[in-house]
């Protein structure tokens, strides 16, 4: 049924704005592109979707900030995000195509960010972090295509996402 857990896998890039001036060393600037499968209520019809975003978050560190290696940072991000789906049931006539909107997008992760290998030297800026967190998106769907199933043509709803990741900078 539509309770049941979907999955993605996500790409990000985040931009550290201490790079524009370090009075901003605590916040960062995150693009992010989703593809996964959602499971929802259609007015009365459990649907399956495939679905693709996009997105921009501005993130805030509680604790350290995004350059802290070797300890745990903790960050809070609103966002928003855009993309397209489409929504499939046995009991459907038809696929439908949608727009998704998630307005506001909100996350909340924690890091904890390692140089890779054996370097020591402050020279060596490469490394790896583990993050997990969770992100809750306020959706907003539109169905794009002429409906020719009992099922309703705008939908909004609360996705809870748990993030599990691994992070690469340089």
């Amino acid at each position: 049924n539509y309770h049941s857990p979907g999955y993605s896998f996500g790409v990000s890039y985040d931009y550290h704005l201490s790079r524009i001036d370090e009075k901003y060393k605590k916040w960062t600037f995150q693009v992010i592109f989703e593809k996964g499968l959602s499971n929802f209520d259609a007015g009365g019809t459990n649907v399956k979707s495939d679905e693709t975003t996009y997105g921009a978050y501005l993130n805030y560190y509680l604790w350290n900030n995004p350059l802290t290696l070797y300890n745990i940072s903790w960050l809070v991000g609103v966002g928003i995000k855009n993309g397209s789906g489409v929504a499939s049931a046995e009991s459907l006539v038809d696929n439908y195509k949608y727009q998704l909107l998630a307005l506001p997008s909100l996350q909340t992760m924690f890091k904890y960010r390692f140089r890779a290998g054996k370097y020591s030297e402050e020279t060596v800026n490469v490394g790896m972090s583990f993050n997990v967190g969770a992100m809750i998106d306020v959706r907003s769907l539109s169905v794009l295509n002429e409906l020719n199933d009992n099922i309703d043509s705008k939908i909004s709803y609360v996705d809870l996402k748990y993030i599990v990741g691994l992070s690469i900078f340089f």
